[in-house]
């Protein structure tokens, strides 16, 4: 059995026997490099949000890490991901520990907020559900800056099958704006497995449509999507959910835009090294000057 005591050290191998276990997938060059703008937009959205607003300092910690690696998940395979706390090397369960965390957070949340100013509580999660949305958007919006498209499906170059491609930030999207929604029309905030039925209604349409027509714009598929959902909630609101849609990805577009610098920087040193840390991204960033996300 192979045993290194450095941390360091430890945590380089991981980072080679992951490129090397998860190697399947046959990444054209252009793949990657379009992967790395796609978490680096991820990145720079959340760099971008107001320090006021960083309101979650362990939610900061674990959106440091970028990585460019293939890895095979529940949904099939991703051509990379952001926001991984694997780095942490003397505490092996760091992300356990963010786990355990927020769980404790969503125990005395209703309480803390009882004794809040209504009008800050709103402002609050009005813009916490903002920044989520953009944040989703981040690596669409990179994608559509740099190369001026985004897949909806990728094929696989050595078996040609076709996947939708960046499910989970659509999911992710549509999570922020159903419970902005939600949080505006009764008051409250809900949670993941609350609105996971209509989530699904239109995940299930977008999914077909994507694969039917791969052609299609993003956004064009998703509002589709919206208007064909055979949930109730949905249908009556559809109008709005749209509307914050299209108002997350511009808030994104238009953050890229401002930050494109710093979108250059993290992207081109994914390309050459797969994996950033939070160490390495707060390296990366420090000489940069970053333009606020507007809520």
């Amino acid at each position: 059995m192979l045993y290194i005591s450095n941390p360091y050290a430890k945590y380089e191998f991981n980072l080679v026997s992951r490129i090397l276990q998860n190697s399947g997938w046959p990444c054209l060059e252009v793949d990657r490099i379009k992967t790395g703008y796609h978490e680096a937009g991820h990145a720079v959205i959340n760099r971008a949000l107001p320090i006021p607003h960083k309101y979650d300092a362990v939610l900061a910690a674990s959106s440091s890490n970028i990585t460019t690696i293939p890895e095979l998940t529940d949904r099939g395979t991703v051509l990379g991901s952001f926001g991984k706390s694997n780095f942490d090397p003397y505490a092996h369960d760091f992300s356990l520990r963010i786990n355990d965390y927020l769980k404790m957070f969503d125990k005395i949340s209703n309480q803390f907020w009882a004794y809040v100013d209504r009008d800050y509580r709103s402002q609050f999660f009005q813009e916490k559900f903002k920044f989520e949305a953009s944040l989703s958007f981040g690596g669409i919006a990179a994608e559509h800056f740099q190369f001026q498209t985004c897949s909806a499906v990728v094929e696989n170059s050595k078996t040609g099958e076709k996947v939708v491609n960046i499910i989970s930030d659509i999911e992710r999207i549509l999570e922020a704006t159903i419970k902005h929604e939600v949080f505006l029309d009764e008051g409250r905030v809900v949670s993941d497995k609350q609105i996971q039925p209509m989530v699904r209604s239109i995940i299930n349409v977008y999914e077909r449509d994507a694969i039917k027509h791969p052609e299609m714009n993003i956004l064009d598929l998703l509002t589709n999507a919206i208007d064909a959902s055979d949930h109730d909630d949905v249908s009556q609101m559809s109008e709005n959910l749209k509307k914050r849609v299209h108002d997350g990805y511009q808030r994104a577009y238009q953050t890229i835009e401002q930050n494109k610098t710093l979108l250059h920087k993290i992207a081109r040193a994914l390309e050459v090294e797969y994996e950033l840390n939070e160490y390495r991204m707060a390296d990366i960033v420090s000489n940069t000057k970053v333009q606020p996300l507007v809520l």
